[in-house]
């Protein structure tokens, strides 16, 4: 949301909106001359709102709620019709040769990278991402002067992408999620498979190797990536001094010993997927190996918080139980033989209730596991649906369940020596109390 109001503020429009509560991104609006409140009454909407009609005021609201919002119902009852954010997507993207990145998990990281390789090349575009790229510190890029490419994440949940017609697609992964919403794995997969096929017939689609999206019903060009495998990959993979190394093979170029900036073994797939798309807008090599190196990552993508030799903390916007595995597994990978903690609040109560058991095979994999309670969002309580789900159904692990208070005083006592915050919910609201305590 925050990007498409950074967007039409690029357009000179006026631009308010509201929050639930004040952070960083809306004081960073406010900067930036966007009016934001907290207080969802309609007496705080701006006159200039209030006063010009229907045909005046594009009205978007999010997913995220659900019955009365006051400010929202005094639109509708007014005239106005608002729209979806992922509606208001597809119609900007009309405007632009779009490059779409879809996916379960990775769409982000891999959406930034993109935007970063591109952003040094002389290729003309704009990008509306679903993260903060550390690089930019924002969601919002503009290269050029009328752009003529759009880089934009894909959002699954809610069928959002299927608002969208791309020239060119990304999909990272297409495991099972928001099942409150799809109510099964194959509806999902489907889903995923329609906006595969939705890629314009003279585009491309590139796609992980695991998803099989490649063949029926694709009529664009398709090629699959991965580690060592698929017709873009990388191998000759290796860690020296916590950083990445590797070499990016197709059919027709090889890229020797790349260094990507920001660590991870899931990260250097989503660069596979990156270098590809770049490749075949004409971005040379030399261009992508000096980016990939200066890469800096996503807020809460794998991001490091404190890195000494006394004490590594990561936080981490992994929510889903492919996320979690592969980010312990990656932090293993760098530091073997230390012992890991990791805090996780699960989000929503239906995935909570779809993936208890995969959460708990995931957790387990920490030496000190941490719960915290549900984070609900949109969702209202579901009766026998809670933390403790998880933590019964983990094995050989002691494990307690934690208020954000009392995690940042048992961090304080314990001072681990490899510490992982995970989830996707306000978990990030304690993580600088907890680098402070650290500290």
């Amino acid at each position: 949301m925050s990007a498409l109001a950074r967007y039409f503020k690029f357009i000179n429009k006026e631009v308010a909106g509201y929050d639930r509560i004040n952070s960083s991104i809306t004081d960073q609006l406010e900067s930036e001359g966007i009016t934001v409140t907290t207080n969802n009454s309609e007496d705080t909407l701006p006159l200039a709102f209030r006063n010009a009609g229907p045909e005046k005021v594009l009205v978007i609201y999010t997913a995220a709620i659900r019955g009365a919002h006051a400010q929202l119902d005094w639109f509708k009852e007014n005239g106005h019709v608002p729209l979806k954010r992922a509606e208001v997507l597809g119609k900007i993207a009309t405007d632009y040769q779009l490059i779409a990145v879809g996916g379960t998990h990775g769409k982000t990281t891999t959406s930034c990278l993109l935007t970063h390789i591109l952003s040094n090349s002389e290729i003309k575009f704009l990008a509306i991402l679903g993260g903060i790229s550390t690089d930019l510190e924002s969601n919002f890029y503009v290269n050029g002067i009328e752009p003529r490419y759009m880089v934009t994440e894909a959002d699954e949940y809610d069928g959002s992408f299927h608002h969208l017609d791309p020239e060119i697609t990304i999909l990272t992964s297409t495991d099972a999620d928001h099942l409150d919403f799809y109510k099964s794995k194959q509806n999902i997969r489907s889903a995923y498979h329609q906006f595969a096929a939705s890629t314009k017939r003279d585009g491309l689609l590139v796609c992980q190797k695991d998803t099989g999206m490649t063949s029926k019903g694709i009529n664009s060009m398709s090629i699959t990536y991965g580690i060592s495998d698929g017709d873009a990959r990388a191998w000759k993979i290796r860690v020296e001094d916590g950083k990445f190394y590797f070499t990016y093979e197709d059919d027709k170029t090889r890229i020797e010993n790349l260094h990507l900036g920001v660590r991870g073994i899931h990260n250097v797939e989503n660069a596979v997927a990156a270098i590809a798309v770049s490749l075949h807008l004409g971005i040379g090599p030399e261009t992508i190996e000096k980016s990939l190196a200066s890469f800096k990552g996503v807020k809460r993508r794998f991001e490091y918080i404190l890195d000494r030799d006394d004490i590594i903390y990561i936080d981490d916007y992994a929510h889903h139980p492919t996320e979690i595995m592969s980010t312990i597994a990656s932090v293993k990978e760098l530091y073997p033989g230390k012992k890991i903690t990791g805090v996780f609040q699960p989000h929503l109560y239906s995935r909570t209730k779809d993936f208890a058991d995969e959460f708990a095979k995931s957790l387990s994999m920490l030496d000190e596991p941490l719960l915290m309670p549900i984070y609900p969002a949109r969702e209202e309580p579901v009766p026998g649906v809670s933390s403790e789900m998880i933590k019964n159904k983990m094995t050989g692990k002691e494990t307690n369940i934690l208020t954000s208070s009392e995690v940042i005083e048992h961090i304080r006592k314990k001072r681990p020596e490899v510490l992982i915050t995970m989830g996707a919910g306000d978990i990030d609201r304690i993580v600088e109390p907890l680098k402070q305590v650290l500290q």
